[in-house]
């Protein structure tokens, strides 16, 4: 108010020095100029209000909207606390009960993994008790005057064939012709041995000297395997070896057949036998304990866990709540300063009006009767 009056007054004796001069064409000029500056200054002096009060209020509406949002997310971290905090305890109520659990299953495991070793064991010894028998019987069988001489007929017609055979390669060594080729295939032999010592190795030579080794190595052993399949001899004593063999096998596979049905045989196998049930029953029981064990100790890390876990979820949500607060409550002077600065910026735009509205009253009848000089006040609504 005491600058809406100041600003009259400066007005009112501007105005005042000017009517006492003369009238003419020059001081109207310069009244005419000071009315449209005074008019101006005073329209910029309210837009410049206006334009403050704005920014204002914007900044009091951003804290505002911060500070509506924050209790709900404060109220949001709190109920996610008291979720945490109840989780905590159910898991700390059942966790003594899941010790408990584990506690008594591992008890069974214990009472469970013994009868099963000594089930193991007792099945050991009568595979091992089994195995015995079939190896007395086995060695008596090959004791026996029908295995031995089914053997010695085998043998018989091994020997007969590696004769056969000998005898063969003997006659083909005699042959003028193998020998020719087989001296050939020497010689050339010396030759690669030769040439692959000396330095520098002539390498188109070395190739030559191989090939022709290769091809009279080969054209020895096509001679030597023509000569082995054609010989009468060696084809007879290799249909003897394959009846002996076959006898001896026929032998055999009828003892291995018979072998389970032998009383000694028979007694071990059914040992063995009772043994894997009753091994299996066992392992079976300590598979269930094992089981229900593992279980139990599933329960208790999930309790350990769930209880670890919502402790640290439950902190962190504690030091949101206490950030968040912290945020709310340093919001609380800043919005107050906020509504200060926007009443202040209301009570400027008033003041700028009312200098609007003085220099109107001053200047608008001195200026009315320039044409185009005079326009109405400009009222904002901010």
């Amino acid at each position: 108010m005491r600058r809406w009056i100041a600003c009259a007054s400066v007005a009112a004796m501007a105005v005042s020095c000017l009517v006492l001069r003369p009238c003419s064409a020059a001081p109207l000029d310069v009244e005419t100029r000071l009315g449209m500056e005074m008019i101006n200054a005073a329209q910029d002096r309210l837009a410049e209000a206006q334009e403050k009060l704005s920014d204002a209020q914007r900044e009091q509406g951003d804290l505002k909207q911060q500070a509506q949002r924050l209790p709900g997310r404060i109220d949001d971290a709190k109920r996610l606390q008291q979720n945490l905090q109840t989780m905590i305890a159910q898991a700390q109520a059942d966790l003594p009960k899941a010790k408990d659990d584990v506690g008594r299953a591992q008890g069974k495991v214990n009472e469970a993994r013994k009868p099963a070793g000594e089930a193991r064991k007792r099945l050991d010894g009568a595979k091992s008790e089994a195995e015995r028998a079939k190896a007395s019987a086995t060695a008596a069988f090959e004791a026996g005057a029908e295995f031995r001489a089914a053997n010695k007929a085998v043998a018989a017609a091994r020997a007969k064939l590696e004769a056969a055979t000998a005898s063969c390669v003997a006659a083909l060594e005699g042959e003028p012709s193998f020998k020719a080729e087989k001296l050939g295939m020497e010689a050339s032999e010396r030759t690669v041995r030769m040439l692959r010592e000396q330095s520098p190795v002539n390498r188109t030579e070395l190739a030559a000297a191989s090939q022709t080794w290769i091809e009279s190595k080969g054209k020895v052993e096509s001679a030597r395997r023509q000569a082995l399949v054609k010989d009468a001899g060696i084809a007879r004593a290799k249909e003897e070896l394959a009846a002996a063999e076959e006898a001896l096998a026929e032998l055999r596979g009828k003892f291995e057949k018979e072998l389970p049905g032998r009383a000694d045989v028979a007694a071990a196998l059914a040992k063995v036998a009772a043994g894997q049930k009753a091994y299996d029953a066992a392992a079976a029981a300590a598979g269930a304990a094992e089981k229900e064990l593992a279980s139990a100790q599933k329960r208790q890390a999930e309790d350990e866990k769930t209880i670890k876990n919502s402790n640290e979820d439950a902190r962190k949500a504690g030091e949101q709540i206490a950030k968040l607060q912290k945020e709310l409550d340093g919001l609380t002077p800043q919005v107050s300063a906020a509504d200060k600065q926007v009443r202040a910026a209301q009570d400027a735009v008033t003041r700028a009006k009312w200098d609007v509205d003085l220099a109107y009253g001053q200047y608008g009848n001195i200026l009315s009767g320039q044409t185009g000089v005079v326009q109405a006040p400009v009222r904002s609504g901010r």
